[in-house]
């Protein structure tokens, strides 16, 4: 079992999955209590808050958190690492400062502003800043794989934000939205600080090789980020505005039930994505030559991801009983919404070329490519289908978005992923997911779930013999 910071990946995956399961736990019980404390209207504001800070970040960071993860590897001393992450952070402090001077100005002259008070303003630009340096922060105890420490981070700053927002608002009886901002903004600077100080030998370190970066060659490879981010979003959002377009605002709200339901993924989504990208890169740098890890990994991935997919879509009716009663019609929308998990998921093992070469402006064709599909599918599939052809729509594009994401890579970095395999079984649970979509549960859907899971077996065989052994080697361990 290939091992990163001195333990097993199974090792890492459980210590991540675990947070991410605390985490989830969490939010099932914080975000009932806090919507029942708080009233729409500033739940609303809070969600914009947060939203503003998102996309602020996105730009004001420049992809340079990409760079960090992309060069860190390079060299092996902390004094380079060093200067590597305090030249990836001046961009976005620049950014930051003038940004923040900017708004000033422009708001003196104009009656343009974030709609908020002056304190949650700037409470506002003060989360934008330590989101920064959260961000960066993450990356690093990532890159030096303390799972332990990045999973507790992350359930500290849930956990954290959760018992402050319910003590505040039970013991204050108004002010609520700058209840959640302050109480969002604590903990965000509680886990920065304190992953910072872990992390002090990289963060303080000595700075000596800074002339041994290339900093054009980071802006280079950091800026097409932005890009590909931006267009990112506008494809997460157009189902959403497609359907409030067409079919009013109630068909978006049923839409989103299906959507949480995919919330069940994010365990395996969130834990594998936290380990693979610096593991990847490390193991490029160190042997270029050495493909068995990607080749192995695409392989385990995709047998959990379409197995996971597969017992979703089958419990399709089980998992929206969890929804209320008015959206147990996103049922029927849930099956085809896997694919946004599946095959963003894979596609991170299949992507490494891109990344690789450095040629990060693919991502943004990419992007295009698959926003441009969805768009279409909305636009086709919405007015006859509602919700159901919106999820239709999304799961083609996530198709498509691995598509351009696997081939592109490729051309720069050619490994043998088998993808014939990968594509007729996508073909076939494509299949699948359209009989769920307008077929209620029966002997067809039990059927077809046997035909795929029996099929998924035949394809990989030997790879899950190969994960079952390799799992229970580190459970006796």
């Amino acid at each position: 079992m290939y091992k990163v910071g001195g333990k097993s990946i199974l090792n890492h995956f459980a210590t991540i999955s675990l947070g991410t399961i605390i985490n989830v736990i969490v939010g099932l019980i914080s975000v009932p209590i806090i919507t029942r404390l708080v009233l729409p209207s500033d739940y609303g504001d809070y969600s914009l808050f947060t939203m503003y800070a998102d996309i602020a970040v996105m730009v004001i960071c420049c992809g340079m958190d990409q760079s960090l993860v992309r060069f860190y590897y390079t060299r092996d001393s902390y004094s380079y690492k060093s200067a590597l992450l305090r030249t990836c952070l001046i961009l976005p402090v620049i950014l930051f400062i003038i940004t923040v001077v900017l708004y000033y100005i422009i708001e003196g002259f104009t009656d343009i502003s974030f709609g908020f008070s002056g304190l949650i303003t700037g409470l506002l630009f003060f989360y934008i800043l330590l989101q920064v340096f959260n961000r960066f922060s993450f990356l690093t105890v990532r890159l030096q794989y303390d799972s332990r420490l990045f999973a507790s981070l992350n359930v500290i700053n849930k956990a954290l934000f959760a018992i402050l927002a319910i003590v505040f608002l039970l013991s204050i009886n108004s002010h609520d939205l700058l209840v959640l901002c302050g109480s969002t903004v604590i903990a965000i600077l509680v886990v920065t600080v304190w992953g910072i100080y872990k992390e002090k030998s990289i963060w303080f370190g000595n700075i000596k090789e800074f002339n041994k970066i290339d900093y054009r060659q980071i802006i280079k490879y950091g800026t097409p980020f932005v890009f590909s981010l931006g267009i990112a979003t506008l494809f997460h959002s157009i189902d959403k505005i497609a359907l409030n377009y067409y079919c009013g605002s109630a068909e978006v709200g049923i839409y989103s039930g299906a959507l949480n339901l995919i919330k069940v993924f994010t365990i395996v989504q969130t834990t594998f994505n936290s380990l693979w990208a610096p593991m990847a890169m490390e193991s490029y740098e160190k042997n270029p030559e050495n493909k068995s890890l990607f080749i192995k990994a695409n392989d385990y991935i995709t047998i959990i991801m379409f197995f996971i997919g597969l017992l979703l879509i089958v419990g399709k009716d089980l998992f929206a009983l969890f929804l209320g009663i008015e959206y147990r019609s996103a049922a029927n929308i849930f099956p085809c919404l896997v694919f946004f998990p599946i095959m963003y998921t894979i596609s991170e093992t299949t992507c490494l070329g891109i990344d690789f070469s450095k040629k990060s402006y693919l991502h943004v064709w990419v992007a295009i490519g698959a926003c441009l599909t969805n768009i279409i599918g909305n636009v086709i599939l919405v007015p006859i289908m509602a919700g159901k052809g919106a999820a239709i729509s999304t799961g083609i594009s996530y198709i498509v978005f691995f598509t351009l994401r696997t081939f592109l890579a490729r051309k720069q970095y050619y490994v043998d992923y088998k993808l014939v395999r990968i594509f007729i079984f996508t073909a076939l649970t494509l299949l699948y997911a359209l009989i769920n979509t307008f077929f209620e549960f029966g002997t067809i859907t039990i059927l077809g779930f046997i035909i795929c899971v029996l099929c998924l077996y035949l394809f990989y065989r030997n790879e899950i013999k190969s994960l079952v052994f390799e799992t229970r080697k580190q459970i006796k361990i």
